[in-house]
C-alpha cells in the first residue's frame, strides 16, 4: 500500500511509460483552462458582482440570504448529471454538443438582464432571472468537468490544476473588476451601466466557449466505452453506497463553505468600509489576477514536488498568518499604518486627486494573499477531485463532489452574512481564518485513511485490483 497523497498518483503511474510523464499537451489544458475561465464567469457575476451592485442600491444585508438560492443549481445538478455524461451528439463531440447549446441559452438568459434595473423592489424578478441561468449554466459544468476528467493524464493533474484555477480567476476577474467597471462608468441613456453590463456578460461568455468548439473532441476511451456496453453506466446510486463517499462528501462541503466566505461577501465588506462602487472594483480587479493565479501555481508545484499533505501543512501554517494580518487591516477599517507612510506619498504623487488611493493599495496588498491562500485550499479539492473520481462515471462523480462542495457554498452564502452582522467584520475573519486552519490541519491527518479507501473502493468497481496497490 502507498502511504499519503501519492496513492492514487503512484498507482496509475505503472501504467504511463517514463518519456510519457514528461510529456504535457500544452493546448488541450489551456482549452481546459478556457473552458473552466466560462464556467466561473457566469458564477461570479451572479454570486458576486450583482450583490455587491444590490448593496450599493440600498438592500439590507439580512436580505442577502436570497442570493443563496443561486446556488442551488451547483448542486442540484446531480439529478441530471447521469444523462448529460451518458448522452450527446457523437459526430460533433458528446461533451462539446452539451457546450455549445448551453453557452447559447446562458448568453442570451444573461443578456435578459438588462430589462430589469437593479434596486431592492427588483430582487425577485433578478434573481428568477439568474436562477435559470444558472441551471443552463450547471448543466454545462457537468459537461466541462467530464470533457476535464477524461482528457487530463494522471501527471497532467497538477499542471491541469493550476491552470484551471487561474482561468477560472481571469472569468472571476473579469465578473468583478470588468463588469463592475462597465456598471459604473459607462451609462446607458440617462440610466446607469446595467443593460451594456448584462449585453457585454452575454458577448463574453460566447467568447470564452469559443476556443473549446473549435478543437476536435477525442472519442471515449476503449475500456470505458467497453464497460458502457456491458450495461455499467452512470448511476447517481453508484456513488451514494460508496465506502470513501462519507469522508468524501464531509470534507468538501466544509471546504466549499470556507471557500467562499470571503469571495461571497468581499464587494459587500468593502462597501461598508466605505470604498466606493469603482474603488471596488478595482480592488478586486487587481486582487483576483494575482492573489489567486499566485496561490494556483504555488500549490500547484508544492503538490508536484512534495505532496499533498505536505502542501496543507504550509497552508495551514500560511493561513494563520495572513489572516492575523487580514484581522488588523479589516479592524481599523483600513486605515494606512503610520509606518506606510512612504506608500502614502507615492500614491499621492502618482494619482493628487484620489484620497482613497492609499486605502485601495492597502487594501489590495493585504487581500492578494488572502485570496491566493483561498485559490490554494481550491486547488486541493480540485486535484483531489481528480483523483476521488472514478474513469467509468467521470462527470457523474464529478458533478457529485460538486454538488457537495456547492452545497457548502450555498451554506456560506446564507450564513456568512449573518456571522458578519452578528460578529461584525472583524468575527467574520476570525471566523474564517480560524475554520480554514482546522480544516487543513483535519485533512492532512486523515489522508492516509482516505487515500486506503478510495483503491479499496476502486477494487471493488474493478478499476484496480489488489496487486496494483
Amino acid at each position: 500500500m502507498v502511504r499519503g497523497s501519492q496513492t492514487i498518483v503512484s498507482v496509475e503511474k505503472k501504467t504511463l511509460a517514463p518519456m510519457e510523464e514528461k510529456k504535457f499537451d500544452w493546448t488541450k489544458i489551456v482549452v481546459i483552462g478556457v473552458m473552466c475561465m466560462a464556467q466561473s464567469f457566469p458564477y461570479y457575476l451572479v454570486n458576486s458582482t450583482v450583490p455587491t451592485i444590490f448593496r450599493a442600491e440600498g438592500l439590507e444585508l439580512e436580505s442577502f440570504w436570497a442570493f443563496s438560492l443561486l446556488t442551488i443549481p451547483a448542486w442540484a445538478k446531480v439529478l441530471w448529471a447521469p444523462y448529460v455524461d451518458t448522452y450527446g451528439w457523437q459526430k460533433f463531440g458528446r461533451r462539446k454538443s452539451w457546450i455549445l447549446v448551453c453557452t447559447a441559452l446562458g448568453a442570451f438568459s444573461v443578456m435578459t438582464l438588462a430589462a430589469v434595473p437593479p434596486s431592492p423592489a427588483t430582487l425577485a424578478p433578478v434573481i428568477g432571472i439568474l436562477l435559470v441561468h444558472m441551471i443552463i449554466m450547471q448543466t454545462q459544468d457537468i459537461a466541462v468537468d467530464a470533457y476535464t476528467l477524461e482528457n487530463l493524464k494522471t501527471h497532467e493533474r497538477g499542471v491541469g490544476a493550476s491552470i484551471k484555477v487561474i482561468f477560472e480567476t481571469i472569468g472571476e476577474a473579469a465578473a468583478l473588476g470588468g463588469l463592475m467597471y462597465i456598471f459604473t462608468s459607462v451609462t446607458f441613456g440617462a440610466a446607469n451601466g446595467w443593460v451594456p453590463m448584462a449585453i457585454t456578460a452575454g458577448i463574453m461568455l460566447m467568447l470564452f466557449t469559443t476556443p473549446v468548439l473549435l478543437r476536435r473532441e477525442p472519442p471515449m476511451a476503449a475500456d470505458i466505452a467497453a464497460r458502457r456496453e456491458a450495461g455499467d453506466r452512470p448511476r447517481i446510486s453508484k456513488f451514494i453506497r460508496r465506502i470513501d463517499t462519507p469522508f468524501i462528501t464531509g470534507l468538501l462541503f466544509v471546504g466549499g463553505f470556507i471557500n467562499f466566505m470571503l469571495p461571497a461577501l468581499m464587494g459587500v465588506l468593502l462597501v461598508d468600509k466605505s470604498f466606493t462602487l469603482l474603488e471596488v472594483g478595482i480592488i478586486l480587479a487587481a486582487v483576483t489576477p494575482v492573489g489567486s493565479p499566485l496561490g494556483a501555481i504555488l500549490s500547484g508545484t508544492l503538490v508536484t514536488k512534495f505532496g499533498l499533505r505536505w502542501l496543507l501543512g504550509t497552508l495551514s501554517i500560511f493561513a494563520a498568518i495572513v489572516f492575523s494580518f487580514a484581522l488588523f487591516v479589516v479592524a481599523t477599517d483600513f486605515a494606512v499604518p503610520p509606518g506606510f507612510g512612504g506608500m502614502v506619498g507615492a500614491v499621492n504623487a502618482l494619482f493628487p486627486n484620489w484620497e482613497g488611493g492609499p486605502r485601495v493599495l492597502l487594501a489590495i496588498l493585504i487581500l492578494t494573499p488572502v485570496f491566493a491562500s483561498l485559490a490554494a485550499l481550491h486547488m486541493v479539492f480540485t486535484i483531489s477531485r481528480m483523483g476521488w473520481a472514478s474513469r467509468t462515471q467521470g462527470g457523474t462523480d464529478f458533478s457529485m463532489h460538486g454538488a457537495v462542495y456547492n452545497i457548502g457554498r450555498t451554506a456560506s452564502v446564507a450564513v456568512s452574512p449573518f456571522i458578519a452582522s452578528i460578529f461584525g467584520w472583524t468575527g467574520f475573519i476570525v471566523t474564517l481564518g480560524t475554520l480554514m486552519v482546522i480544516l487543513t490541519y483535519v485533512y492532512r491527518r486523515f489522508m492516509p485513511r482516505l487515500d486506503e479507501l478510495c483503491n479499496r473502493r476502486r477494487v471493488l468497481e474493478g478499476e484496480l485490483t489488489e496487486t496494483m496497490m
